[in-house]
């Protein structure tokens, strides 16, 4: 079942995508004890895929790409700014091609 926060979500994306935006939604790390609880509260099968199917909506979800998924977050929920600027330029490159692609 939907939560109202879930419906209106879906609504705005459509309403945008309407209007000829391109979303991507972006899923950044995650690591240790913050990791287990979004896995097991808002597991990727059930809320993420489900969100990309029902809107169309790309996204890039980090444990999907080789080039993401070793980033370990040491306060759990930030990056390092080392690797801050190694993934938000890996992000780039993978956005670029994910909307070159769609052209």
């Amino acid at each position: 079942m939907a939560t109202p926060f879930y419906t209106s979500a879906i609504s705005s994306i459509y309403k945008l995508n309407s209007r000829g935006a391109k979303i991507v939604f972006v899923r950044f790390p995650s690591s240790d004890k913050l990791k287990v609880l979004e896995d097991k509260f808002t597991p990727k099968q059930i809320i993420w895929d489900r969100l990309l199917q029902e809107t169309g909506a790309k996204g890039i979800y980090w444990e999907d790409y080789e080039n993401l998924k070793y980033f370990i977050c040491p306060e759990w929920s930030h990056l390092s700014a080392k690797d801050s600027e190694k993934f938000s330029k890996e992000i780039g490159l993978i956005l670029r091609e994910m909307l070159k692609a769609e052209n």
